[in-house]
């Protein structure tokens, strides 16, 4: 398990430029996102909005709660 949070953000941004080819990779990217709900490291937050987003254009029905999650 990754605790540390410049990792997190590391592997956030491997799972959406490679998503495609990551076949749980919108789940890791919710359990990540509900793990972090407080969200205090920026480089986290924003790799997640990307990488959720980047997701989102190719696998849209798995991405569409993600993203309403992380813009609340």
């Amino acid at each position: 398990m990754i605790t540390e949070s410049s990792c997190k953000a590391v592997y956030v941004w491997i799972l959406g430029q490679f998503g495609n080819q990551i076949e749980d990779a919108p789940y890791i990217l919710e359990k990540i996102i509900d793990e972090e709900a407080e969200m205090n490291h920026e480089e986290l937050q924003t790799n997640l909005v990307i990488a959720t987003t980047r997701l989102f254009f190719t696998r849209a029905p798995e991405m569409k709660n993600m993203l309403q999650k992380l813009y609340k």
